[in-house]
């Protein structure tokens, strides 16, 4: 691990080398190889108090890149939430925008829709389906405001004879041209 730039790895190595040292000249003055001195006398101890310095220096070292690998990690983890919810906030505004053009869309569809229930596909007058809920209405507003009231109903004579005769080609057209006259005949608000 020395080798690879572990700085605690090396405080350990001399730390544990000075012990070994030290244990080794405490053996060449057991074995009278060496004299008797304080120094001699008192090895052990301080090998074993310059292990246990190390080791201190070491521990204390790899707390220091612990702590300061947590700092990164916590950066790099702020970072990353804030870049997450960047992206998060652009999706989010992105979806909204695609929200609001498809509800507008469906909005208008359903208009378009509601107006195809209550029209005639060929003559574009209102059906009987918008005659009842209209009427219902206007006759109760007739009655609130205390105004008359007109119904006119149409109908055009021998009708299935001329489509018998000319064909439903034509006896379309003639509806069609009918609902012209009746539409430029009346008045905003009549209704039709």
């Amino acid at each position: 691990l020395s080798f690879k730039g572990n700085s605690s790895a090396r405080l350990i190595l001399i730390g544990a080398s000075s012990f070994l040292i030290s244990i080794v000249i405490y053996i060449l003055y057991s074995f009278n190889i060496l004299p008797s001195n304080e120094f001699t006398d008192n090895i052990l101890i301080c090998g074993n108090i310059i292990d246990i310095l190390f080791s201190s220096f070491a521990l204390s070292n790899k707390i220091n890149i612990l702590r300061e690998e947590k700092e990164v990690a916590q950066m790099e983890a702020i970072f990353q939430a804030n870049e997450n919810q960047r992206i998060l906030s652009e999706q989010n505004v992105v979806l909204e925008s695609i929200v609001k053009d498809r509800t507008k869309d469906l909005i208008e569809s359903n208009k378009k829709l509601e107006q195809l229930s209550v029209t005639d596909a060929l003559t574009g007058l209102f059906n009987r389906r918008y005659f009842e809920s209209a009427s219902k209405s206007e006759f109760e507003k007739s009655i609130n405001e205390r105004q008359y009231l007109s119904i006119i109903m149409i109908d055009l004579d021998n009708f299935k004879k001329i489509n018998d005769v000319y064909g439903h080609q034509f006896g379309d057209e003639v509806l069609i041209k009918t609902a012209k006259v009746v539409l430029e005949t009346v008045k905003i608000p009549d209704i039709v």
